[in-house]
């Protein structure tokens, strides 16, 4: 994983729309392999950040205010107090760029459990700079554009069929088929959760990446567009025509590990790491005069009421040789509140 990382990070941001410049790369390269401390890193991106002009206008909310956001705007509330959505968005881009990068380069800073205390500690590390909540699972319902996801009274249980997904394979064993299923339907999951007020792209791809490292197989990210991978999650979400789309860029992004992974661009290959990440700094560096203000994942929504109806899923049978005998009769989307 270390001669890949900084692809893999590249691909992952790029994924929930980060384009970066040339400077923007050298500077987490930099970091990453330790010529460039976190200090200094942070600075420069702060720099950056605040220099940009307001190209995200915040949008005005003439209501009482409400959680996550600042009074009046659909801004995230954040540790570096940034009040301007497109100095937030280059900030958080930035910011977890490199907490994903030391994810991939020390794997002991989280414990490989494989259920949820694993996925909101990866949460707490890729997002400890930008939000208090970091590693707590949300308390609003969320919706984006015309999805909606998981009411806040479900998410648990969506992440207790994560970890029955996740149990019940074998994943030393799998093929490519197998594997590439199971890392699908595990995502496909925790998209319809929707566990966190933001950050739910990278958590859930990072968790991806350390369960494909129990397999034969590694996660190549790069081989995926922003595109697909939006249109596959989209549609992966309940009642939706096609149940499991994201089986298809995840097939992709699975490789054997005893391919050299390049470049789709140009073939040429990724780059290698193999410096570890520095300890010497505190693990939290936070500038006390700025906010994050990237544009939310999601905007709130009204709460159910308890009395609500809420209607059945549908449910669908999934089996494809290999991976039936990995997951006999499974059932998904079984897991709406009641």
């Amino acid at each position: 994983m270390n001669r890949t990382a900084l692809e893999q990070v590249l691909a992952a941001e790029r994924l929930e729309g980060w384009d970066p410049s040339d400077e923007q790369i050298a500077e987490l390269e930099a970091v990453m392999i330790g010529m460039l401390s976190r200090r200094e890193y942070f600075e420069q991106e702060l720099a950056r950040a605040v220099g940009l002009s307001s190209a995200i206008p915040p949008r005005i909310r003439w209501r009482r205010s409400a959680p996550y956001v600042y009074r009046g705007t659909s801004v995230l509330e954040n540790n570096f107090d940034v009040r301007d959505p497109a100095a937030l968005q280059s900030l958080e881009f930035a910011a977890t760029a490199l907490r994903l990068g030391e994810a991939h380069l020390g794997s002991g800073l989280v414990p490989h459990t494989r259920d949820t205390a694993e996925l909101l500690l990866l949460h707490q590390h890729v997002f400890q700079d930008l939000y208090q909540w970091a590693g707590h699972i949300r308390t609003v319902d969320i919706r984006k554009g015309a999805a909606t996801f998981a009411p806040v009274s479900a998410i648990r249980n969506y992440l207790s069929e994560v970890e029955e997904i996740i149990a019940a394979v074998d994943w030393v064993a799998l093929d490519h088929g197998a594997a590439s299923f199971a890392l699908a339907s595990v995502y496909s999951t925790l998209n319809h959760a929707h566990p966190f007020r933001e950050g739910n792209g990278r958590t859930g791809t990072l968790f991806l990446h350390r369960l494909a490292a129990d397999t034969r197989y590694q996660l190549d990210l790069s081989r995926v567009s922003r595109t697909e991978w939006v249109s596959a999650s989209r549609d992966s979400a309940p009642f939706r025509p096609h149940r499991n789309p994201v089986t298809s860029p995840v097939h992709r992004s699975v490789q054997s590990r005893a391919d050299s992974l390049t470049s789709p661009v140009n073939g040429a290959p990724l780059c290698t790491i193999t410096t570890s990440i520095p300890s010497s700094e505190p693990d939290s560096w936070i500038s006390p005069g700025l906010h994050n203000t990237a544009s939310p994942d999601a905007i709130e929504t009204r709460r159910p009421s308890s009395s609500a109806t809420q209607p059945e899923p549908s449910t669908t049978t999934y089996s494809c040789q290999r991976f039936a005998e990995c997951f006999p009769n499974r059932l998904f989307g079984r897991h709406h509140a009641k």
